[in-house]
């Protein structure tokens, strides 16, 4: 199973631990950062977190 992994963006610092630990987790997981987004995306970056989902759905 195939999961959508949107963590917050840490100025480059974790980004790539997030992939590291995500992939670790789930193998097929798929990372998206949302840059500039904090802990509250869908209210920090409504479009980007609406977006994102919609590519993992495949609309």
């Amino acid at each position: 199973m195939t999961r959508q992994v949107i963590p917050h963006d840490v100025r480059g610092t974790g980004s790539e631990r997030a992939l590291l630990l995500h992939t670790w987790w789930y193998p097929n997981a798929q990372l998206e950062v949302l840059p500039d987004t904090g802990h509250y995306a869908p209210e920090e970056s409504p479009e980007a977190v609406a977006a994102a989902i919609e590519r993992y759905l495949g609309r």
